[in-house]
C-alpha cells in the first residue's frame, strides 16, 4: 500500500479575489507539491472569523477519513465544508494527469439580510505534481451534473438547490471507526435517574426566510453527535420555508422548548446514530434546524459552550457548564491566578494591587484583603461569569429580538450521561450560499 504523506501550509489569505474579477498576482500562492501516483493527507482547519468555507481540489476526489481529531469510516466527497474551529482531515490519491491545479477556498456567505447578493471571498492555492512546470492552473472546478452529481460533506443546510446536482452528506451520517468508539463508547441512558436533558437555543424562533449556522464548541468534552435535524427548504431557490417541525418552542424567544412528541424524551429520539456517531468538538447547528449531542460528565468543572463566530461570541451567544459540584471540582493549582490576584508597577514604580487573592488558592482558609476565603473568591468569580453571560445574551436580545436567557446557563450531575439539543435560527447576518 502507497504510504500517506501528510502535508500541512497555511493556505488562507495567500491570494483571495472578492469577486469575480479582482486579480492579486503579487501575492504568491502557497504550493503544495506531490508525486505522481502517491497518497497524501491533509488536515485542513478552519481559523476564520466570521463565515464557513468550501475546500476542493479540481480533478482530486477528497477522501474524508478523520473530523475534529476523530477518526471515521472513508467518505468520498467532491468539497468538504468547514465553519469556524472545525477540522477535517482528507485524503487524495495523486492519480490525475501530470500538471497544476487549482486548491479552491469559497467562503459560502452569499446574501445579505435584504437578500442583495454580496461578492465571494475566494482563496487559492496549487496543488503542483513533481514534474509538472510551474505554470500556474488552468484547470476547471469538478461540473457537478445529474448523471454525476457532487458529494459535500458537512453542509450548513439540508440541501441544494436542484439545479445545482449537488449533494449534501450531514456530519451526522459519518461513522466513527470501531477504535474510536471502543476508546469513547456512545453514552447511553440506563434510567430516567442518570440521564439528563438540555434545550439550548442559538435562536430558533423566524419560521421563514434566510440566516446563518452557528458552528458550536464545547470545552472540556468531545461528544457525540447523534442526529442533525433540519427545517424545510424551496427546492429552488434554497430558502427555508419553515422550521424543523421535531422542536415546540413554547415562547416566542424559544427558550423553554420540547419536543413535539413526548415519547422523544430521555434519549429517545428516533433515527439517532447509537452505533458509530462522529465525535467532535465543534459543530455547526443549521439555521432553523437541531442538533442532538451526547456527552458522559466525567469532567467536573466549568466548561465554556458557545458559538466560534468571534462576533457572535463577543456578543453573548455562549453558556457556562457547571459539571458536578465545588467539592467535585479539582483543586487549583498553587499561585493560579484569579481575578484581581495582579500586582502593576506604573512608569513612575508604584505598585498597584489588586484585591485579589494573593496567596495559595487552594487553601480555603487563606483570606484576602477583604477578609474573603478563597472559598469565598472563588463563589464570587463564578456569580460574576453568570452574570456576565446574562449581560451579553440581553446584548442579542437587543440587537436582534431575540432572547434565549434560559438556556445560557446549565447545571448537570457528574457522572451522568447528557443529552443536548442545540437549535439555531439568527438573521442579522448573512444567508449561507448555496
Amino acid at each position: 500500500m502507497t504510504s500517506t504523506t501528510i502535508l500541512s501550509y497555511f493556505l488562507a489569505g495567500r491570494r483571495y479575489e472578492e469577486d469575480g474579477s479582482t486579480y492579486y498576482p503579487y501575492i504568491p500562492l502557497e504550493i503544495f507539491v506531490v508525486k505522481k501516483g502517491g497518497r497524501y493527507r491533509f488536515r485542513i482547519i478552519s481559523i476564520a472569523a466570521m463565515n464557513a468555507y468550501r475546500v476542493s481540489i479540481d480533478n482530486h476526489e477528497l477522501k474524508v477519513v478523520a473530523v475534529d481529531g476523530t477518526e471515521v469510516e472513508e467518505e468520498q466527497a467532491e468539497s468538504v465544508i468547514l465553519h469556524s474551529a472545525e477540522r477535517i482531515d482528507v485524503e487524495i490519491q495523486s492519480n490525475a494527469p501530470v500538471g497544476n491545479y487549482w486548491i479552491r477556498m469559497e467562503d459560502m456567505a452569499a446574501k445579505d439580510t435584504n437578500e442583495k447578493p454580496i461578492n465571494m471571498v475566494k482563496g487559492y492555492g496549487i496543488l503542483r505534481y513533481s514534474t509538472a512546470t510551474s505554470d500556474e492552473p488552468i484547470s476547471l472546478r469538478t461540473e457537478c451534473t445529474k448523471d454525476r452529481p457532487c458529494r459535500v460533506i458537512n453542509c450548513l443546510f439540508g440541501k441544494f438547490p436542484d439545479q445545482l446536482n449537488t449533494y449534501c452528506v450531514p456530519m451526522s451520517s459519518l461513522k466513527s471507526l470501531k477504535s474510536e468508539i471502543k476508546q469513547n463508547p456512545v453514552p447511553m441512558p440506563v434510567s430516567k435517574n442518570d440521564f439528563q436533558e438540555f434545550f439550548m437555543n442559538f435562536h430558533f424562533t423566524k419560521p421563514t426566510g434566510f440566516g446563518r449556522a452557528h458552528p458550536v464548541h464545547m470545552h472540556g468534552h468531545r461528544f457525540h453527535v447523534m442526529k442533525i435535524g433540519f427545517p424545510d427548504y424551496n427546492t429552488t431557490s434554497g430558502n427555508l420555508t419553515s422550521m424543523n417541525p421535531d422542536i415546540k418552542c413554547n415562547t416566542r424567544e424559544c427558550n423553554r422548548a420540547e419536543w413535539v412528541d413526548e415519547s422523544w424524551k430521555y434519549g429517545n429520539v428516533p433515527m439517532m446514530n447509537v452505533d458509530n456517531p462522529p465525535i467532535k468538538d465543534t459543530i455547526i447547528v443549521p439555521w432553523g434546524g437541531y442538533v442532538v449531542i451526547r456527552i458522559v460528565a466525567d469532567n467536573p468543572g466549568y466548561w465554556y459552550f458557545h458559538c466560534h463566530i468571534e462576533l457572535h461570541n463577543v456578543d453573548g451567544m455562549a453558556l457556562v457548564l457547571q459539571e458536578g459540584n465545588r467539592i467535585q471540582v479539582p483543586a487549583l493549582p498553587d499561585n493560579f491566578r484569579t481575578c484581581g490576584d495582579f500586582v502593576l508597577i506604573d512608569k513612575e514604580k508604584v505598585a498597584l494591587v489588586g484585591d485579589g487573592l494573593l496567596t495559595d488558592s487552594t487553601d480555603s482558609t487563606d483570606t484576602d484583603r477583604k477578609g474573603n476565603t478563597a472559598e469565598q473568591n472563588i463563589t464570587y468569580i463564578i456569580a460574576l461569569t453568570v452574570f456576565l453571560c446574562i449581560s451579553m445574551v440581553t446584548n442579542i436580545m437587543l440587537s436582534s429580538l431575540l432572547s434565549s436567557r434560559g438556556n445560557f446557563v446549565t447545571k448537570q450531575s457528574y457522572t451522568s450521561a447528557s443529552e443536548y439539543t442545540l437549535s439555531s435560527e439568527e438573521t442579522r447576518h448573512l444567508i449561507e450560499r448555496r
